[in-house]
């Protein structure tokens, strides 16, 4: 999904006019996880776009630390038909649903200096899975396999000892005649 403005300049000319999106590239949002944003900027207008500038208030400090990435960021100009693509990564500090709002794109449209700001696509409210519940559903468990094997040893080795003992109590072995 993508939001955009329709805009043309005052004179009627070429205007530049932007898609903005932005997506969450991780399949989960897990707390004190790295949490990927990936912001597309695509200039489908006849004119350049300059003076871009991206603002999302995502990385409050409260819910959001912002791990890599600058924000707010800008570009000196987006040609006709050009596009740029922005990422950042997040760590969620709180297990609670987080909404994920639009993030704003300034530009200038023309080179009358006219500015148009653009919303992005909202990803809406999202949980934020806990940590341990997390590393409960997707870790490969090594410590509880290796607890198994280990209660498993005198179930196997105290039958076989057994067995052993009998053997070698009642079966002698028959010798080769020549």
């Amino acid at each position: 999904f993508m939001c955009t403005s329709v805009v043309r300049g005052d004179n009627g000319g070429p205007s530049a006019r932007l898609l903005v999106a932005k997506n969450i590239l991780n399949k989960m949002v897990v707390e004190n996880k790295g949490l990927t944003i990936n912001y597309e900027i695509y200039n489908i207008g006849q004119a350049a776009a300059t003076e871009v500038e991206l603002n999302d208030d995502i990385a409050d400090g409260d819910s959001m630390e912002l791990l890599h990435g600058i924000l707010p960021v800008s570009w000196d100009r987006i040609p006709p038909g050009g596009n740029i693509t922005h990422a950042i990564v997040l760590k969620p500090v709180k297990t609670k649903p987080y909404n994920f709002t639009s993030a704003r794109v300034s530009y200038t449209i023309n080179e009358n200096g006219d500015r148009q700001l653009t919303l992005s696509t909202a990803l809406g409210l999202t949980a934020v899975m806990n940590e341990k519940e997390y590393d409960r559903k997707h870790s490969p468990h090594l410590t509880d396999w290796a607890i198994f094997g280990l209660l498993n040893i005198p179930i196997i080795v105290i039958p076989y000892m057994m067995w052993y003992s009998s053997k070698s109590k009642y079966y002698t072995p028959k010798s080769k005649k020549a």
